[in-house]
């Protein structure tokens, strides 16, 4: 199943890994193709930015968090997936 992200999150993704590894990142992220590890280590780095940029100064998302917290989700949709169907399928 494949996945969209907003010109926005793209730009976050670029600004987080630089933008010579964005493109094949962003492309891994659309087509559903990050490995587990790598899921997670692109999901540490999301939950970093949002714990130093993301929160106002009453420690409730800002936009920009709210912009992470978004991305976070489909970063991790396939992970979200996987454990749901092994707990359909009892395991």
């Amino acid at each position: 199943m494949a996945t969209n992200l907003s010109n926005r999150q793209e730009e976050i993704i670029a600004k987080l890994y630089g933008t010579a590894k964005a493109p094949s990142l962003v492309q891994s992220i659309l087509t559903e193709q990050l490995p587990v590890a790598e899921i997670e280590n692109v999901s540490l780095r999301i939950n970093e930015e949002f714990l130093t940029h993301g929160l106002g100064p009453d420690y409730e998302p800002n936009e920009y968090g709210l912009e992470l917290d978004a991305l976070l989700e489909i970063v991790n949709r396939p992970r979200l997936r996987q454990g749901a169907d092994k707990a359909r399928a009892g395991g």
